[in-house]
């Protein structure tokens, strides 16, 4: 009798598991460690979270790749740079090579990292602090593309090109 009792139990309780990941998915995508992460927070054992995230992956309804395209692109429209998006998306537990390819996505459709960079200045930065020739607001303006995760050659090329759209 108990281990029929067991078995509903862990039946149950995959249920729940399977139910809870759902819930989580239906906001936004996650990545699988993201997902186990919060799963093994609400006191699942890790091999069931690891059997029902087998089972989220085989339905697609989870899919590293999907998430880390997206992740990107909303980061890369929010004016984030790929060094930036490459360290969340790692922090996340999203392979380095599904990394290089979504960081690829967001320039492929035609737009350079340092345009990115130049539309992330012009939101930020008046054009008279684009121009302005103190050290101080020319170094405010050059850590604030370094934090956003822009290489230093497109950090410059940002600049160079927001400087002279402001000198027109």
């Amino acid at each position: 009798m108990e281990g029929s009792a067991d078995i509903e139990d862990a039946e149950a309780q995959a249920r729940r598991a399977y139910a809870t990941a759902v819930k989580l998915l239906g906001p936004r995508d996650h990545s699988r460690l993201e997902l186990r992460r919060k799963l093994l927070k609400r006191d699942f054992e890790a091999e069931l979270c690891d059997a029902t995230l087998d089972k989220l992956e085989s339905l697609k309804y989870l899919d590293d790749e999907r998430f880390a395209s997206r992740y990107a692109e909303q980061r890369a429209a929010s004016g984030y740079g790929p060094l930036s998006i490459r360290a969340k998306l790692a922090e996340r537990g999203v392979d380095s090579h599904v990394i290089s390819v979504a960081i690829a996505a967001p320039v492929g459709s035609g737009t350079e990292w340092q345009d990115i960079a130049a539309e992330a200045l012009e939101r930020k930065f008046t054009p008279d602090d684009l121009l302005a020739q103190d050290d101080r607001t020319r170094g405010r303006v050059a850590r604030f593309l370094q934090t956003r995760g822009f290489s230093t050659t497109d950090a410059l090329s940002a600049v160079k090109q927001v400087r002279q759209a402001a000198e027109r």
